[in-house]
C-alpha cells in the first residue's frame, strides 16, 4: 500500500494520482488527503504494472511517502 506522513491546513489538500509508463492517469487511482498524520492511508494496495506518482498539494506540508508492495511487510529485508 501507500502512506503519507503529512498536514493540511483547514482549507488544504493533498492529491495523490497513480500514471501509468507514459504518464497517463490510471482509472480509479486517485486519492484526496485533509488533516494530519504520520500514518495516512492512500492506497490500500498498488498496482502490480510500473506506475507514475502525481502530487498535488494546496496549503499543505508533505514530509514522507511510503510506499509497500502486496507481496512485501514492512519488516521484509530487516534482520
Amino acid at each position: 500500500g501507500m502512506t503519507l506522513n503529512a498536514k493540511t491546513a483547514p482549507d488544504g489538500w493533498i492529491k495523490a494520482e497513480l500514471l501509468d509508463s507514459v504518464g497517463r492517469p490510471c482509472p480509479g487511482w486517485q486519492q484526496m488527503f485533509r488533516g494530519d498524520s504520520l500514518n495516512g492511508k492512500l492506497f490500500n494496495q498498488l498496482p502490480k504494472e510500473p506506475f507514475r506518482l502525481r502530487i498535488t498539494m494546496r496549503n499543505a506540508k508533505l514530509f514522507a511517502i511510503d510506499c509497500i508492495a502486496s507481496n512485501q511487510s514492512k519488516k521484509a529485508g530487516k534482520p
